[in-house]
């Protein structure tokens, strides 16, 4: 019995450090619910708010939203809308991966965000109106953060993503007719036999996530297990935590030189942190120790960097490399074509930018949604010389 009190104290303080952290330090906070969050902690701190805050649990204006109204249908749109928009895969398999996970993310950020209006309340204090529009936009930005954490998209797409599914909130409020019934015990009661299996496979999405990245801690603790470092700052990439990530990067490097992969995730996140120079050196390196690493992506990235670094010449014959190995891959087209135009050769700049349009044109319908944009953009480089 001493044991299990120690064990659910500390649990608890746990939580309680992790709720805390969202008014100080949200961004780490959503990384460190996903390996600690409790479902259950979740719940019981949004409910508990929610009662004492006296918030309708499915209301939802331009001035907050309610408990239910967040978990039920704003994240659920959302989460949608970043699935089809990010193109992250089937709804299904997703959903069963990510929704608890941003589900916690989400309560607690909702509990943190209207704690105050609750302790307002029960200390009788008037809150005007701006005070909680203030505290809804913080709940949308903690809300965006849980979806960028958790599904690795961008928050202009989580905030996007996030206003449709306001919309959708209010919807069921103004509007409300026979969709309302849908969240009566009974037809829950039923929706649960039907999709038992779906819900329980969720329901678990959250655990599997802490049990691998506990398991990946454990292995890293061998000072020659560069795989498990290796893979520990993949999970912190996908979250876009690369403060966290770039260690387990580096680490992996310094005990295995001879690997790829490290350096050319490093390159990755140095790229998109508009680090270009290191991105170059990582590229380097990587395709010097396997230039088909990733199917030669390696060679795409370090030509689209060389460019970008005004080095056209060095970007050209990796990339010449590339469309050989790759000639359907529309983005690497693209940037041949850039560095080709760069280097005043228009007729086959024109003639790589075609090949990028014919290669979306002729893609899988699944991998056409994926890389539509490289399309639009190589039709752009058309117009602009009168070859489109």
């Amino acid at each position: 019995m001493a044991r299990c009190a120690i064990y659910n104290t500390e649990d608890t303080m746990e939580q309680l450090r992790l709720f805390l952290r969202l008014y100080h330090q949200p961004l780490r906070a959503m990384s460190d619910l996903l390996d600690h969050g409790s479902l259950a902690a979740a719940l019981i701190g949004g409910l508990a708010v929610a009662l004492a805050s006296a918030i309708p649990m499915m209301f939802a204006s331009w001035r907050g939203v309610g408990l239910g109204a967040a978990v039920l249908i704003l994240l659920p749109v959302a989460m949608l809308i970043v699935i089809r928009w990010d193109r992250l895969g089937g709804a299904g398999v997703v959903f069963r991966r990510d929704y608890v996970p941003a589900a916690v993310c989400v309560l607690m950020a909702w509990a943190a965000c209207y704690l105050p209006l609750a302790a307002a309340r029960l200390l009788r204090v008037f809150v005007p109106d701006p005070v909680a529009i203030v505290v809804f936009a913080y709940f949308l930005f903690l809300s965006a953060a849980a979806l960028r954490t958790v599904m690795g998209t961008g928050f202009l797409h989580a905030g996007i993503a996030l206003a449709a599914g306001l919309f959708a909130a209010m919807a069921v409020r103004l509007f409300p007719g026979p969709g309302m019934y849908l969240f009566s015990p009974f037809y829950l009661f039923f929706a649960y036999r039907l999709f038992a299996t779906d819900i329980e496979l969720t329901l678990q999405g959250l655990g599997s996530r802490q049990r691998l990245k506990r398991q990946l801690e454990a292995a890293a603790i061998n000072p020659r297990d560069g795989d498990a470092q290796f893979q520990l700052g993949l999970i912190y990439q996908q979250r876009r935590n690369y403060a966290a990530a770039i260690p387990h990067f580096e680490k992996a490097v310094a005990i295995d030189p001879s690997e790829a992969g490290p350096h050319f995730e490093l390159g990755r996140i140095a790229r998109e942190q508009q680090r270009l120079n290191d991105a170059r050196a990582h590229f380097e390196k990587a395709a010097a120790i396997d230039n088909k690493h990733s199917s030669s992506e390696v060679l795409r990235e370090f030509g689209a960097t060389s460019l970008a670094l005004s080095r056209p010449e060095e970007a050209l014959g990796a990339l010449e490399v590339f469309c050989q190995r790759r000639p359907f891959d529309p983005e690497g087209q693209y940037w041949y074509g850039m560095t080709l135009r760069r280097l005043n050769r228009e007729q086959e700049a024109r003639q790589a930018f075609q090949a990028a349009v014919e290669a979306v044109d002729t893609a899988p319908g699944h991998r056409r949604r994926q890389v539509s944009g490289w399309k639009s953009l190589a039709e752009k480089e058309l117009r602009m010389t009168g070859g489109g």
